[in-house]
């Protein structure tokens, strides 16, 4: 399946005087598609950019999450259903070194009508679509791959050693939604699971500090593949086997991050 990009750098100009909802812009891009144009404008004195989706006269969506910078925002056509139509994804940058691309999916036809939303998981994001979005079933439709954040900087852990378990995101033609579905893709999520086990038990005859991170990463990609059980007993299982169980994570900890996390929810059904 061909993806067809559109990138900012081709289009955007310096404008002179455009008004969009009644704010002065310096630049703007502009797609055309069916009957809809999709804009990017940057306001002169605000500080994000701004993405407008209309039909005629009539305004369908704003988004002002992105920085006020031209890589602030941008917005695709894709096609991710396999139907041959293109789907629409707008993409904001917050800024910030490790977070955040914040991205909606919209979908033109029968209506205009929201398929996705990252905020409802508050996934990391990427900008490159190819990583983003991937066939993982070779079925029709592509999957949204993304992560969490919710340990970052867990328990004083440094942002490299902090695990990111992965998210799998499949179209649901009934509710016509993209929906997460870790435990329908929990063999693609664990198929490196043995050999990381392997190889990081060869870490804890020196108790060395990269031991102690796979462990935690190795439980809670467990845990995000709805294997919470098989999860809780592995970390458990390594503590008691540890000549420092001290310098585990406190189950309690977790838990109170586990238990806010919304794809944790979701999963759980909590």
């Amino acid at each position: 399946m061909q993806v067809s990009m559109v990138t900012k750098a081709s289009i955007l100009a310096l404008l002179t005087v455009i008004f969009t909802l009644g704010i002065r812009v310096e630049a703007q891009e502009n797609i055309d598609h069916l009957d809809y144009r999709i804009s990017i404008a940057l306001p002169k004195t605000k500080n994000y950019s701004v993405v407008t989706v209309k039909k005629g006269r009539k305004t369908l969506a704003v988004h002002t999450e992105g920085l006020a910078q031209d890589y602030g925002s941008s917005i695709e056509l894709i096609e991710l259903l396999g139907s041959g139509k293109k789907q629409l994804v707008i993409s904001q940058y917050t800024g910030g070194y490790h977070c955040c691309n914040l991205y909606w999916i919209y979908e033109f036809t029968p209506t205009f009508r929201l398929l996705f939303r990252s905020k409802d998981f508050e996934t990391i994001g990427y900008s490159e679509v190819q990583k983003l979005f991937q066939n993982i079933d070779s079925d029709a439709d592509l999957e949204i791959v993304d992560n969490t954040p919710a340990f970052d900087y867990f328990d004083d852990l440094a942002f490299v050693s902090s695990p990111r378990p992965t998210l799998i995101f499949d179209y649901n033609r009934r509710t016509r939604k993209f929906e997460l579905a870790n435990r329908r893709f929990a063999r693609y999520l664990l198929k490196d699971q043995t050999n990381w086990i392997a190889s990081t038990r060869k870490l804890g005859k020196a108790e060395s500090s990269q031991y102690l991170v796979n462990t935690f990463g190795i439980f809670l990609d467990f845990v995000f593949a709805g294997k919470k059980r098989q999860g809780w007993n592995y970390y458990h299982g390594e503590k008691k086997r540890s000549t420092n169980p001290a310098y585990f994570h406190a189950d309690a900890k977790i838990k109170r991050v586990l238990d806010a996390d919304p794809a944790y929810r979701s999963i759980y059904g909590k």
